[in-house]
């Protein structure tokens, strides 16, 4: 029995079962496997001897991400960070066991360099700022928990501009943690966001949009090319503006026609004039009265959007009911 050890060994013994006991809890808790649903970016791949426990992909996003030290602030702006909008990818590798913060990112770098990437800023430990730039990258997206030793932290930041115009950035954040390395992973890689998906809006909406701003943008409603045929797929929002306007009888609403700038300014006019009509025509064989609307074309001269781009094109080709 323990008792007739003298005390430094008993007190030894203790330590000794203690020290066994917290690496065999490691030992359950540590993954051997990731998370349903998760894989290594091909940008970034993984460090030997990781499992991703978080992942969370946006296609569309808009994060900032710190390019300096962050000393005495927890705001990221112009001057102390880079912004990226579009697909963004982030994160968190435990392990590997038994390796530094600072070797898992320079791993990551040479890979990142391998592929043409330049290393925009990097720093470890107090370098980085302590907890304020922990707070900055934990910041630009919540949920991933990284852990916050922030003296064994190490932070690098690669950026590639891509031969289309784009820009692909990868952060990392590394931190030890009970004789494991956990990491965090963020791949940034710009795009246009895609627009033209809100198709149809209900009745409700619509009463909020016109009571809150006085008009709705359309984008549910589509004509055959160049045409103002209405196409059959457009009767989902024709009913529900049938079903606002039959909800608010007293009111009345202008159906505006708006194209994008392709051809003449008289043609676009002429041709939005003539959808609008279209729109009008639905709306009376629904019941509506036509004392209650009014149609009009405004053709290219009211965008929402540039005309330089086909994103933008799509946005300022829309119908438009306005309360009059």
């Amino acid at each position: 029995m323990m008792r007739n050890y003298p005390f430094w060994v008993r007190g030894l013994c203790l330590t000794l079962l203690a020290g066994l006991s917290a690496v065999a809890a490691h030992a359950q808790t540590f993954p051997t496997k990731d998370i349903p649903g998760s894989r290594d970016h091909p940008l970034a791949g993984r460090y030997e001897g990781s499992f991703i426990i978080y992942h969370k992909a946006r296609d569309y996003d808009e994060m900032r991400l710190p390019t300096q030290a962050m000393r005495n602030s927890r705001v990221l702006t112009e001057e102390n960070s880079i912004e990226v909008k579009g697909r963004a990818v982030r994160q968190r590798y435990r392990g590997p066991v038994a390796r530094s913060s600072l070797e898992v990112v320079r791993n990551y770098e040479q890979r990142l360099k391998d592929q043409g990437f330049e290393i925009a800023f990097s720093c470890r430990a107090r370098e980085c700022g302590g907890s304020d730039l922990w707070f900055a990258v934990m910041d630009a997206h919540k949920g991933s928990n990284l852990p916050s030793n922030w003296d064994s932290q190490v932070y690098s930041i690669a950026r590639k501009q891509e031969g289309n115009g784009g820009l692909t950035v990868v952060a990392l954040l590394a931190i030890e943690s009970n004789n494991e390395v956990q990491t965090l992973v963020d791949v940034l890689e710009s795009k246009p966001m895609e627009g033209d998906k809100i198709r149809v809006l209900d009745a409700g909406a619509l009463k909020s949009a016109l009571d809150g701003q006085g008009r709705a943008a359309l984008y549910g409603i589509t004509f055959e090319f160049n045409k103002a045929e209405i196409r059959p797929e457009s009767r989902p929002q024709i009913d529900q503006i049938v079903a606002y306007l039959k909800a608010n009888p007293q009111v009345g609403i202008v159906v505006a026609g708006h194209t994008d700038a392709k051809g003449g300014f008289d043609y676009n006019v002429d041709l939005s004039r003539r959808r609008a009509q279209s729109v009008v025509q639905a709306l009376t064989a629904s019941g509506i009265g036509a004392n209650r609307l009014t149609p009009f074309g405004a053709g290219m001269a009211s965008p929402v959007a540039t005309n330089e781009t086909e994103a933008g094109q799509a946005q300022n080709r829309r119908v438009e009911i306005v309360k009059r």
